[in-house]
């Protein structure tokens, strides 16, 4: 499926363990950021079942402003990404996913490859502390965090020179000219080694960072008879995939519908947003693989500048698991008064999120 290109952005992709990922290029429009090795870069990823068309443009084209490039990329089996089956939402394939965009987005051109930024929201607000984690043991390693302190010595104890341990999972992851992410190469055409990407900064809008915190918020929220509804619904799908069907489970409804996300007002909410890549249906495995996710338990180990933005209200990503985890990353935070999807574009606390962020990038990317 093809969407329209937003302005400013051009159609972009790069290859994840063989899956052709999708992806949107937004180039800075301001040098107030460029250094002699280029202008720092973005990588954002849209939320729980998210495509980059529902939402992420308008985020991107502020960080563009303020001279940050953004890749705005779609996880594999969503959006306008290769990968089957479709709608399967796993939370390791996400996360390399990540770092396979976060490796393309190091080699655009013109971009400063030691000024990376995870940006995530929602579930990816949590795949993102995961990496950052992951990235500042490397960082670490190599001799080149800049965290001082009890917490920087703790991080090289616990992670210097191991690779990140992968968040467990219950069971077992447009028009316009499409621009191929390639290896590096030389004036002569000679392969040369891409320079190793470095995290700078981490944005965390909204995020999901305790799958156990989650289900019991979910089923404060919601009610014992709603999650039974959704259990249901998920066994009917698992049947129905034995059967060579599809196997999905609406991913927004109604109150009452057995939908993954039923609370009042949100299939409002996320239809509003919604791109036309956009399928209102996931795989209900996840809901088994999310008592297991747990990115909040690495979040001590990061060691580079984290902005955590909690919506006080989040009816969606339990707060206050998020403001325990920023407590342990030593974030940045900012609180909103409102509820999880009232900082998108539409909501009334877009504009305030969206300047939050740039006032902490310019401080921590200048």
């Amino acid at each position: 499926m093809t969407t329209t290109l937003p302005v400013g952005a051009t159609a972009h992709t790069f290859d994840s363990a063989g899956t052709r990922c999708a992806a949107w290029h937004f180039a800075a429009t301001s040098d107030e950021l460029a250094r002699p090795a280029g202008r720092p870069v973005a990588v954002l990823a849209h939320g729980f079942g998210g495509t980059k068309d529902s939402g992420l443009a308008p985020f991107a084209t502020a960080l563009a402003g303020a001279g940050i490039d953004a890749l705005a990329f779609d996880f594999r089996g969503f959006g306008a990404s290769a990968g089957e089956p479709r709608q399967r939402l796993r939370m390791r394939d996400q996360i390399a996913d990540y770092r396979a965009a976060v490796s393309a987005a190091a080699r655009l051109p013109g971009v400063d490859p030691e000024r990376v930024v995870l940006w995530g929201v929602s579930m990816s607000g949590g795949h993102v502390l995961a990496l950052a984690a992951e990235y500042s043991a490397t960082r670490d390693a190599t001799g080149g965090s800049r965290a001082g302190g009890t917490r920087g010595v703790a991080a090289r104890l616990r992670g210097a020179g191991q690779a990140a341990a992968e968040p467990r999972e219950a069971g077992g992851v447009a028009t316009g000219p499409q621009v191929a992410d390639t290896a590096a190469v030389g004036p002569r055409g000679q392969a040369v080694a891409a320079a190793q990407p470095r995290v700078a900064a981490v944005v965390s809008l909204t995020p999901l960072v305790d799958g156990p915190a989650a289900v019991r918020h979910a089923v404060r929220h919601g009610g014992p008879l709603a999650s039974l509804r959704g259990a249901a619904g998920g066994v009917r799908a698992g049947i129905a995939r034995l059967r060579g069907e599809p196997g999905l489970i609406p991913l927004v409804g109604a109150p009452g519908s057995g939908a993954a996300l039923s609370l009042d007002g949100y299939e409002r909410s996320y239809r509003a947003l919604s791109g036309p890549t956009w399928q209102n249906g996931i795989d209900p495995a996840v809901l088994l693989t999310l008592p297991g996710y747990r990115p909040a338990r690495r979040a001590a180990d990061i060691t580079v500048p984290v902005l955590m933005q909690i919506a006080d209200f989040d009816r969606a990503a339990p707060p206050h698991a998020a403001a325990k985890a920023a407590f342990a990353a030593r974030a940045e935070v900012r609180h909103y008064p409102c509820d999880h999807f009232d900082v998108w574009p539409g909501g009334d606390f877009h504009p305030a999120a969206v300047e939050h962020q740039l006032h902490f990038l310019r401080r921590h990317l200048g």
